[in-house]
């Protein structure tokens, strides 16, 4: 009896097994670790495919030069690779044209350059809405383009970043109350482009062009971007011969 209780009485030793939830976490953090390495290299290639370059290594060399000029400018390009690259994967485009980053170039030049036309200047946070509105049509523009122009074996290159940033500049002007556009008379003076009889009021400095800066940018008339025109040897000749005889 004594032995019976013991054998009945005493514990069996079970093997210790690691909980399954810390195993879970463990997966889960090296899924999104490789997650966020695999979308952070196909962004940079975004980047750099704005010059034609398929390296993670050049992305990150512009976008630092980039956040050198303007950071502004930089964080707008950047949101708008990203867009535009992860609409891409949701819209199930090419896996090997996303990794290659020709799905983000053209979000690169749609988010940046809508800072830069923004005559609200820098860190004004309601342009990050039609900035993410338009990356995400990128790629279904490139698409459309891509089966479009695929019959003449014609590349798309970068007309679906000029098509958006026209709608959206055509959509927007120069006195949309939330998303106004820097005038496009602050690099050329239209009273020059009018016929005769007709005059335009000249801008005023403070809608200068976002190309220039400082107290002196001002527009510029269309007779100052005219090469100077350089006198021939037959003007040349008669200038001399005039000189000649005022001389006499």
């Amino acid at each position: 009896m004594v032995l019976l209780f013991q054998e009945i009485g005493t514990p069996q030793s079970t093997p210790v097994r690691p909980p399954r939830r810390s195993k879970l976490i463990l997966n889960v953090s090296i899924l999104c670790f490789v997650l966020v390495v695999q979308l952070l290299d196909w962004v940079l290639r975004g980047v750099a495919q704005v010059m034609l370059l398929n390296n993670p290594i050049s992305g990150l060399l512009i976008v630092g030069g980039l956040f050198l000029q303007n950071p502004w400018w930089a964080l707008n390009a950047l949101i708008g690779t990203f867009i535009s690259t992860v609409s891409a994967l949701l819209l199930g485009q090419n896996r090997g044209a996303v990794s290659a980053g020709l799905h983000g170039y053209s979000g690169t030049l749609v988010g940046m350059l809508m800072a830069v036309v923004s005559a609200k200047g820098s860190w004004y946070w309601w342009l990050l809405l039609p900035n993410v509105f338009m990356s995400m049509l990128c790629p279904v523009v490139s698409s459309a383009l891509s089966s479009l122009l695929g019959k003449w074996d014609l590349p798309i290159l970068t007309l679906p970043f000029n098509i958006l940033l026209f709608v959206h500049v055509a959509a927007t002007g120069g006195h949309h109350p939330y998303f106004p556009q820097r005038c496009a008379t602050s690099c050329l003076c239209w009273r020059y482009l009018l016929p005769r009889g007709r005059s335009a009021s000249r801008p005023s400095s403070s809608s200068s062009c976002p190309l220039r800066s400082g107290p002196s940018a001002e527009c510029l008339p269309l007779r100052s971007l005219a090469p100077r025109r350089r006198p021939g040897d037959s003007e040349r000749r008669s200038l001399s011969g005039r000189t000649r005889r005022r001389r006499i």
